[in-house]
């Protein structure tokens, strides 16, 4: 991503100086070769790919987190669930 950045920087110097070193016909091919263009598609593309890359990571996180969950609230007894909710009602159940 760097280095496309880096192009595009370039790139985009080039047609302001161009027109003092060569003239603006210069300037308009170098503008007209989609150059400029294709540097940016490249870099909405790695972009896009990052956007992807941060959505399947996101769905493997929630998808950890709901399997612990299901097997955290499995794991409790049925008593010991109702008495971290609700402490008062937890003192007429017998310990185990």
């Amino acid at each position: 991503m760097e280095e496309l950045i880096r192009q595009r920087k370039a790139f985009s110097a080039q047609p302001w100086i161009c027109p003092r070193r060569q003239g603006v016909a210069a300037a308009a091919s170098l503008i007209a070769t989609g150059r400029g263009q294709e540097i940016m598609n490249r870099i909405g593309s790695v972009i896009g790919a990052m956007g992807h890359e941060e959505q399947d990571l996101l769905a493997q996180r929630e998808a950890r987190s709901q399997a612990v969950t299901s097997k955290t609230f499995l794991m409790l007894a049925p008593g010991d669930f109702h008495r971290s909710q609700c402490p008062a009602s937890g003192a007429l159940l017998p310990e185990r």
